[in-house]
């Protein structure tokens, strides 16, 4: 894949690995409250386990099959632990799933996705799954906000200082990460 589909692919784990940094700090009331945000139940928990399921749908998208729920792993995002570790299963879902895809075909090709009674193609997928986690992640933000914690800055700019820390996906900027 191109540079910038890997920084946006690599800021978008960044950010829910964030978010679910910041789940650590909450108590177990806080996680599960629902708030009038995201889908049902509008919980923090339930909307970062959205923002990590969404890739598995997304990895089923790409490998040409009907999507069929990780009910399992659904389970283990009830802790902050269990989300890191679907996280990183979803991530690895997904980019095997995208790199396979264009070793097929180019990211031009229908989709077998329909939105609005028409398929999409790859392009569209992946800027609809990049804007669908900055939305969510801007809920989760938000009920952080509403239950009076800080938020972490999720920020492109805040994961390219990252970066130079050596922290979490850090690997991906190309190779002036760190100098």
């Amino acid at each position: 894949m191109d540079e910038l589909y890997e920084i946006q692919f690599t800021h978008m784990c960044w950010s829910i690995s964030e978010l679910i940094e910041s789940s650590k700090h909450l108590t177990t009331i806080e996680m599960q409250t629902p708030h009038p945000v995201g889908p049902p139940p509008g919980s923090y928990q339930s909307l970062v386990s959205h923002l990590i399921h969404v890739m598995f749908f997304f990895a089923d998208t790409f490998e040409g099959r009907d999507h069929e729920p990780r009910t399992a792993l659904q389970q283990e995002c009830m802790t902050p632990r269990g989300m890191q570790d679907t996280l990183a299963i979803a991530e690895a879902e997904l980019r095997r799933a995208v790199a396979a895809h264009v070793r097929r075909h180019p990211l031009s090709t229908p989709l077998n996705f329909e939105w609005m009674g028409e398929r999409i193609n790859g392009y569209t997928a992946l800027a609809y799954l990049f804007q669908h986690a900055a939305h969510h992640s801007a809920e989760c933000v938000h009920v952080l906000r509403l239950l009076g914690h800080v938020e972490p800055a999720l920020w492109p700019i805040n994961w390219a200082a990252n970066r130079s820390r050596g922290g979490p996906y850090s690997f991906l900027c190309g190779p002036e990460a760190g100098d």
